[in-house]
This record gives C-alpha cells, structure tokens and sequence, in this order.
C-alpha cells in the first residue's frame, strides 16, 4: 500500500506538484494543494523528488 504525506507546513501552494504528478493525485482547492486521488499514486516519487520544499514523502507499507 503506497501513502501520501503532504506535510501542510511545508508545502507553500507552489503547486509543482500537481504539474509533475503522472497518475494525477494531487489537487489545489481554495488555494492549497490536497494529494485527493490517492488510490491512483503509482509511487514513482517524481512529486517528492520535485517539490521545492520537501512537503512530501511517498512510503510504502504492507497491507493487512
């Protein structure tokens, strides 16, 4: 199972995130940027390795 940490504090709305994102998780709503589309995250990191404030952290994890 892939998780989504968007870390709010960090992220500044820069939204390169969203841009980058091949599987299309992310999303800005009322001007903050959500990762909403989880289910659809392939894990590729390119969102972590991208964003300019290291808002983000991909991590893997068994599923029950």
């Amino acid at each position: 199972m892939i998780k989504v940490n968007l870390n709010e504090g960090k992220c500044s709305g820069c939204e390169t995130c969203v841009k980058v994102c091949p599987s299309k998780v992310f999303e800005v709503r009322a001007g903050k940027v959500f990762p909403l589309n989880i289910k659809a995250c392939i894990g590729c990191k390119i969102c972590e390795i991208q964003c300019p404030n290291y808002a983000i952290k991909i991590s893997y994890s068994k599923q029950s």
